[in-house]
């Protein structure tokens, strides 16, 4: 027999075609193996971000709570930046944007965050008396060291009572 003969017999062609459809699935499915895990890291990645960002939307909140707890304005513990309260209430004299493990002023599902409350400014309160001044400060949140948000607020202490 001669191999024009074998070609034209068709003998063999079914199994022939059932392997090219077999290489092309598996080629089709070992692609989207490689897409589905490609996807999962991303959303991986997408999810604790998010949860970063909430978790230093807190961390302001925690600032915000310490400034209001206080009766007179805080004492400047960094003269060159301002700052009243360093991350993880770290001493004067700490710098300023280092979280070591352990000062974390809170944890929430795991992921630790600081804040700092930096002061801005202070005014006359209009429509009150001269013992009365708005002070201004920037709190400044930072989740899982990377993270950060910064707020401004606003806090009317009456000086000198």
């Amino acid at each position: 027999m001669h191999l024009l003969d074998i070609v034209k017999s068709e003998d063999g062609s079914a199994i022939l075609v059932a392997l090219l459809i077999l290489v092309m699935l598996t080629i089709f499915g070992i692609s989207s193996n490689s897409n589905s895990n490609i996807d999962i890291q991303i959303v991986r990645s997408e999810r604790d971000y998010v949860q970063e960002f909430y978790v230093a939307d807190s961390g302001w909140k925690d600032g915000a709570n310490w400034l209001d707890g206080m009766s007179n304005p805080p004492f400047i513990v960094n003269a060159t930046g301002q700052i009243v309260r360093n991350f993880g209430n770290q001493p004067a004299g700490s710098p300023d944007n280092i979280f070591p493990d352990g000062t974390q002023d809170n944890t929430i599902s795991g992921v630790p965050y600081w804040y700092r409350a930096t002061y801005n400014s202070d005014a006359a309160v209009p429509g009150s008396g001269p013992e009365y001044r708005s002070f201004v400060y920037t709190v400044t949140s930072n989740a899982n060291k990377i993270q950060e948000i910064d707020v401004f607020l606003s806090k009317i202490y009456k000086i000198g009572y």
